[in-house]
């Protein structure tokens, strides 16, 4: 089949063809980006305003951002920048180039960036991953900040988006024979991540005919279905099936995931979203309900009348409608914590009209931040499970209801964020989850990835001057 598309400044011709489940782009947004030219000899100097007024923070935050950036400028001369940090390098990009003095450089890098991507698009193809983490979503979205940000490429961004949504159409008819996985549907690796994003773009008639057959595929995971004889929710995952990590012993029928990462959260917003922008599926605005009443069901408030949430959840907990205390994630980060959870479900009543439920959320997250930091069960500065996750869900909140009680805190909570970083950098510090015992080495200025690395603490860091555009790609916007 051969698609038109425009992309740069020239019309691309897109040749599928379809082996072993991979599609290969032979010739996709052709000729090659051109080279740019620039000189050398800049340094990194940040301009803008802080909302700090503490100096010492000031400079912590300062140089920690120079630091990455010429980590980054380094790893560019060298010519061994690693590919699989593309996406997330060139969204560093399009959040610094406001503020950073040498954007021509910046630019020069990001459109190299954009060039590779094209390249490996057309030389290997993107195997349906619409992940929209280490995904051809992600990749998507980046390109789109840059190109919004740089002012070019418009029609490059624009055929990646519609590369995304032919993508996910593919993706959905692998969808409807498989069985259900965190990872087809989840905001990580699943579709409601991308159907999410692509709900703010423009599409064709025939697109939004994509759009709706993910809402149906999303919706029909919201109704129930039979399991040893007793009615469950469809996102039910059954043992074979469920993240590896997992006790399987405990979890020997299967879990329903309560996570925003990887669980029923990013279906649940990405619908909610859908409702809003008007689209009308059956099921759609009783599934939301439904699925909505299951975190009202089965949090857990202590005596600050903060909520907790359960991780993955047993069939026993579901059936018997109350979850074991032990089995409460106490953690406050954004991939399974109840911070994540608590801005998740906020969004979902903004979405929805609820404004009592939306007004009761956010006094629920101003005392959330109000507690005392050993409460709050976090040992990294990453964005995924980490400080940082604190500050950029604290700084999202804020930007949607300009509430000054939300940033209660937010000084110690950076502090914690960049001493973390600042230890683990200097030394090698292995960061241990005293829960299941993994070994982390998260915020570490090698990592150049978002959710563990260097670049989602600098991007968070930036969130202090403007909101940035990572927000969205993490729902917390």
């Amino acid at each position: 089949m051969k698609l038109f598309v425009q992309g740069l400044s020239l019309w691309y011709v897109f040749k599928w063809q379809i082996s072993k489940n991979i599609v290969w782009v032979r010739q996709y947004i052709r000729p090659a980006i051109g080279k740019r030219q620039t000189e050398k000899g800049w340094n990194h100097s940040m301009t803008g305003k802080q909302i700090f007024w503490n100096k010492s923070i000031e400079t912590d935050i300062s140089e920690i951002i120079q630091e990455i950036l010429h980590y980054v400028d380094s790893q560019r001369d060298n010519g061994t920048l690693n590919p699989n940090y593309y996406d997330s390098i060139l969204l560093l990009i399009a959040e610094i180039l406001p503020y950073v003095k040498e954007k021509e450089r910046w630019t020069d890098l990001g459109y190299l960036i954009c060039r590779n991507i094209k390249e490996s698009i057309e030389n290997y193809g993107y195997q349906h991953r619409t992940a929209m983490f280490g995904g051809l979503g992600s990749q998507c979205f980046a390109v789109n900040a840059f190109c919004q940000e740089s002012n070019l490429l418009q029609k490059f961004a624009k055929s990646m988006n519609q590369l995304l949504f032919l993508a996910i159409d593919k993706k959905l008819l692998q969808l409807k024979k498989a069985p259900v996985c965190d990872s087809n549907h989840d905001m990580i690796s699943g579709i409601s991540g991308a159907v999410y994003y692509l709900l703010d773009c423009d599409y064709t008639k025939e697109e939004k005919h994509i759009l709706k057959a993910c809402i149906e595929y999303l919706v029909a995971l919201t109704r129930d279905t039979k399991f040893e004889g007793k009615s469950i929710i469809k996102f039910h995952v059954l043992q074979p099936n469920q993240n590896p990590n997992f006790n399987q012993e405990k979890f020997k029928r299967g879990n329903i995931n309560f996570g925003l990462a990887h669980g029923m959260l990013g279906p649940l917003i990405a619908l909610a979203k859908a409702h809003a922008k008007g689209f009308n599926i059956e099921g759609l605005k009783d599934g939301i309900e439904k699925v909505y009443h299951l975190y009202e069901v089965f949090q857990v408030v202590n005596e600050e009348k903060i909520p907790c949430w359960p991780g993955p959840m047993t069939v026993e907990e579901y059936w018997n409608g109350t979850c074991n205390p032990e089995n409460l994630h106490i953690s406050s980060s954004w991939c399974y914590g109840n911070a994540g959870v608590m801005r998740g479900l906020q969004k979902v009543a903004g979405y929805m009209g609820w404004k009592e439920k939306e007004q009761a959320h956010v006094e629920t997250m101003i005392r959330f931040f109000s507690q005392n930091i050993k409460t709050y069960d976090l040992y990294s500065p990453s964005l995924c499970h980490g400080f940082s996750s604190l500050v950029a869900i604290q700084m999202c909140a804020y930007s949607s209801y300009r509430n000054p009680k939300l940033l209660t805190n937010l000084e110690h909570h950076i502090q914690k964020m960049i001493a973390g970083y600042r230890k683990n950098n200097e030394n090698e510090l292995n960061l241990t989850d005293i829960r299941n015992k993994l070994i982390l080495i998260e915020g570490h200025l090698k990592d150049l990835s978002i959710l563990t690395g260097s670049v989602g603490i600098a991007i968070t860091l930036l969130s202090l001057k403007r909101t940035t555009k990572t927000g969205k790609l993490l729902m917390i916007d």
